[in-house]
């Protein structure tokens, strides 16, 4: 599962958006404010190792081959995200809890509970503690064929540290130590594969997981901003065909309108695992692109705080071993409203 993780919530989409708002000050008035978006969408997802979670499933129940690259799950899902803010603002000091648009789109419901810390001549820090908001389900067994497999929970938990504006420039660091812990892990053992107590354990899939990713906010204007950004993880799994270490790149644009906004993105990650999967004595390298596009309608309400919001992303990866292929598109409108 741990490959397939950086598609679907590692690295899918990381859009500009949720950059731009980083680099915002902290408010000078102290008080409550925030993000709430409540929507729907559309999933179409390739995948053998996840089920998905409670809102909507991406992969299937039963596989024929160990040895083809998976079949495509379609399904509704509902979108709910925001993150709330209380500003302290005599110290520059802000209390948030929620999620961030960058990672919904990245299908990714981590919850963050955190503090940022506004400072004269250093830039903006953030430091929170994520926990598994919704929970990722992923297969006991992957690797069982021509039966329905059984589920089991994956819980995800750590911290984050963001330092946005370093030294007063356009610099940014994104850092995250996180635990995977798969609650029923059984893979390999249930097939009827013969593996040896030896290649069992290198299907082991809990892992400590080390992300950093920096960045650089191209300002055009006040309203026009390119961010490309860089990227490294340290999947620290304890099964060996699980191990591996992930190069990324990826660039987006924002446009911030009166009326209309929207931002671009794309990418690149290259992995390259440990060990052999020893169900095909061969590592499970790969490579993925990814893209997408948010617009955002400002509506004209009353209290000038609703817009609309509509996300399209796509993720393709190609791994060396094909029943771990995968893919990820994911449709969505709303209706995001913006309070201070």
């Amino acid at each position: 599962m741990k490959k397939v993780s950086r598609l679907l919530f590692g690295g899918l989409l990381a859009l500009a958006v949720s950059s731009a708002w980083a680099f915002d000050p902290i408010p000078k008035e102290s008080g409550f404010s925030g993000r709430v978006i409540l929507g729907g969408g559309y999933v179409v997802g390739e995948n053998n190792l996840i089920k998905g979670n409670a809102f909507v499933d991406i992969g299937s129940e039963r596989v024929d081959n160990l040895f083809d690259s998976p079949d495509d799950e379609s399904n509704p899902m509902p979108v709910v995200s925001g993150q709330l803010q209380y500003t302290f603002a005599s110290t520059q000091t802000q209390l948030f809890v929620g999620q961030d648009i960058e990672d919904l789109v990245r299908f990714d419901f981590s919850t963050a509970l955190g503090v940022r810390q506004g400072t004269k001549n250093l830039g903006r820090f953030s430091l929170a503690v994520l926990t598994s908001g919704v929970v990722t389900e992923v297969w006991e067994d992957p690797y069982v064929a021509g039966v329905d497999r059984d589920s089991t929970d994956r819980d995800v938990s750590g911290i984050r540290f963001q330092w946005y504006g370093i030294f007063n420039s356009n610099f940014f660091l994104k850092s995250s130590f996180r635990e995977a812990d798969v609650d029923k892990d059984r893979a390999g053992q249930q097939g009827g594969l013969g593996l040896t107590q030896d290649e069992i354990d290198l299907l082991q899939r809990d892992a400590d997981i080390t992300a950093v990713r920096v960045g650089y906010l191209w300002k055009f204007s006040d309203k026009r901003f390119l961010v490309p950004e860089v990227g490294y993880v340290d999947d620290d799994a304890d099964g060996g065909a699980f191990q591996n270490e992930r190069y990324s790149a990826q660039v987006s644009y924002t446009s911030l309108g009166p009326k209309w906004s929207y931002v671009v993105s794309g990418g690149y990650i290259s992995s390259d695992f440990e060990d052999d999967n020893p169900i095909y004595d061969e590592a499970a390298d790969s490579d993925t692109w990814f893209g997408g596009l948010s617009v955002f309608y400002k509506l004209n309400t009353r209290s000038k705080r609703w817009s609309l919001v509509g996300q399209l992303s796509y993720g393709d990866e190609d791994s060396d071993i094909d029943f771990h292929d995968s893919s990820l598109f994911i449709g969505s409108i709303g209706a995001m409203y913006v309070f201070d």
